[in-house]
């Protein structure tokens, strides 16, 4: 569930790291300009505002950020915000006419690019042809596509013609690609012709599919048999929606439905609505957190988009969040250090979203020099753990200061839920709550159940904000047991200190993160069981030193049978992509198990 959790501190080196100055300015609700009360924080030398009507009913203690309540409800430090009633394409282009001539994406390979404008009048003419080609309003569309500039004409067109995008990881298996496809309900797909055979499979037997599929292509290319060209749907023939409204459809309604394992189990739809995303992307624009500065005729932040755009993160922090300022994406199609380095320096890129992997990469490469570092001013890493010594490589590359960022988030949280882009010298902290966030934490032992835990006392963590997922699709029992009411039961242990920061502990959620890619132990298992030679398995992670975890696979052989750890993880790599695939087989008697029958998990990491 934790797609974008546990990110690197920015200042973990306390004379390294420097705050700067950031554009645009704190938002404001109406209410929040007639009274605001200044707190001085003796650590940051910094001002933090909160309401005076606030202060009556919270313990806000003096040259802190920690804002309490009697029930232990932490509130964010940063005043609300107004919560925009805009769709997501509404949000976007509603500054259009600052930067209309300004790149917006450009693909660091090809070096195709699109201008604001451009993408704007793209987006409109996607938006028409979807309509015209039988996708209603609140239809799904499933798309598996690598990081294309397309992305986000298709994103921000889906938006405006009132469909839905469910996305997918383009090495996902085709029994992966169709199990989402049907479990969304999805009428259509979006692909390129390099991943059109395995999407072509995943059809077989998926008759919720009743449109032709869309190849994202250059025009040269081949079109597969049934198929359409992207590019015919924008091209100059296509006349632009002349009312993008939509009759009865608000920014209430389901945008993305991404597909997570939440805490356990099987990925399951989460329903991410038009106002989560641009809410999330509000949140992050806030001084404290927005760590660019403003467009201008002179300035424009150069955002290298190497996460994947199918995933939370990328999608809506590196892609989205940063359209909605004017700033270039730089579109990187495949992970690799040529191309990775040749966004970074040759497109000048000013603000990095990373995974694990890519730290280490710049810290430890020999490629890396400290002229990749030339134009950067900000990093954040993301989806996993990193220590103070990889963050030191890196500033020793660099040869110079560069902050380096943390926070918190989940998918079910549209991403993010605590950020910070001012110094913090405790390495466990993840930021300050987000404006308009609130949390508890919850105990978890069985004689205090359900007790909001104080200042520095661990438990599970619930959060609640309007960047909140409107709940699992047509999944009534796990939406259950992740909200109750209003509050998002994230399965993270964590606290909060005395000045606001809040830490995030330990997991009691059971999945494995894998180069930043959630792996849900019950797949493998699942898997591992159809095997003849296996009784019984269970999977676990352990750490790795590259990925972060791997999949350790616990497995009971049948009487009399003899298994070999090398051909088990054969038999789950022909069926799984690389990231799920076993590090580790390791052979036992019996798979501990509680009385109710659920593995013991702990246990097994103890062995």
């Amino acid at each position: 569930m934790s797609n974008w959790c546990y990110l690197l501190n920015r200042s973990v080196l306390k004379l390294t790291v420097r705050c700067h100055n950031i554009r645009p300015p704190m938002k404001f609700s109406s209410s929040n300009k007639q009274s605001i009360f200044c707190v001085v924080n003796k650590s940051y030398g910094r001002e933090i505002f909160t309401r005076n009507s606030e202060i009556h009913k919270s313990s806000y203690a003096t040259r802190t950020n920690l804002r309490i309540d009697q029930d232990n409800v932490v509130s964010s430090p940063f005043p609300d915000i107004n919560v925009p009633r805009e769709f997501l394409h509404e949000y976007i282009w509603k500054n259009l006419e600052r930067w209309p001539n300004k790149t917006a994406v450009v693909c660091s390979t090809t070096g195709k690019s699109y201008t604001y404008s451009q993408l704007r009048t793209l987006s409109g003419k996607f938006a028409a042809s979807l309509r015209k080609c039988k996708f209603h309003p609140d239809s799904t569309i499933g798309v598996v596509l690598p990081n294309v500039v397309e992305f986000a004409i298709i994103v921000l067109g889906a938006s405006e013609a009132g469909i839905k995008i469910t996305m997918m990881n383009p090495i996902s298996t085709a029994k992966e690609i169709s199990r989402q496809l049907q479990a969304s309900e999805a009428i259509g797909v979006i692909t390129t012709s390099e991943e059109y055979p395995v999407v072509k499979e995943s059809l077989v037997g998926c008759t919720n599919i009743t449109l032709p599929i869309i190849i994202v292509d250059e025009p040269n290319h081949p079109l597969p048999e049934r198929c359409i060209r992207f590019s015919e749907l924008i091209s100059d023939s296509v006349e632009v929606l002349s009312e993008s409204a939509i009759p009865g459809k608000t920014n209430e309604d389901v945008l993305f439905l991404p597909y997570s394992s939440g805490t356990t189990g099987l990925p399951k739809g989460v329903e991410i609505r038009h106002r989560n995303v641009v809410v999330n992307c509000e949140q992050l624009q806030v001084e404290g957190i927005y760590p660019g500065d403003e467009t201008t005729e002179t300035h424009q932040e150069v955002v290298p988009l190497i996460l994947p755009a199918f995933h939370i993160y990328g999608l809506v922090v590196g892609m989205l969040n940063y359209l909605s300022v004017g700033a270039k994406i730089v579109f990187v199609r495949k992970f690799n250090a040529e191309n990775f380095l040749k966004s970074l320096k040759d497109f000048k890129s000013t603000i990095l979203y990373a995974a694990p992997p890519m730290i280490l990469f710049l810290g430890s490469n020999e490629m890396v020099t400290h002229n990749h570092f030339g134009t950067l001013k900000f990093i954040m890493s993301g989806a996993a753990p990193i220590g103070a010594e990889s963050v030191q490589k890196v500033l020793k590359k660099a040869k110079r200061e560069i902050a380096i960022a943390q926070g918190y988030g989940l998918t079910e949280a549209c991403p993010v839920v605590t950020c910070t882009n001012n110094g913090i010298n405790n390495l466990d902290s993840v930021g300050y709550l987000l404006p308009n966030t609130s949390l508890r934490i919850v105990n978890t032992e069985e004689s205090r159940a359900g007790e909001n835990m104080g200042v520095n006392e661990t438990g599970e963590l619930y959060v609640k904000g309007p960047q909140v997922m409107k709940g699992y699709y047509k999944n009534p029992e796990a939406t259950a047991n992740t909200l109750d009411g209003e509050w998002l039961k994230t399965g993270d242990i964590a606290c909060f200190d005395e000045t606001g920061h809040v830490m995030i502990k330990d997991r009691i959620k059971e999945l494995i993160k894998v180069k930043g890619f959630q792996v849900a132990p019950a797949e493998l298992e699942e898997l591992l069981r159809t095997n003849d030679e296996i009784l019984d398995a269970a999977v676990v992670g352990e750490p790795h030193p590259k990925y972060g975890e791997m999949p350790k696979a616990f497995v009971v052989c049948k009487p009399g049978v003899q298994c070999d750890g090398e051909k088990i993880k054969k038999f789950i790599a022909e069926r799984v992509p690389s990231y799920k695939q076993l590090g580790t087989v390791k052979f036992i008697d019996v798979i501990p198990k509680s009385t109710a029958g659920k593995i013991l998990r702990r246990q097994l990491k103890e062995l």
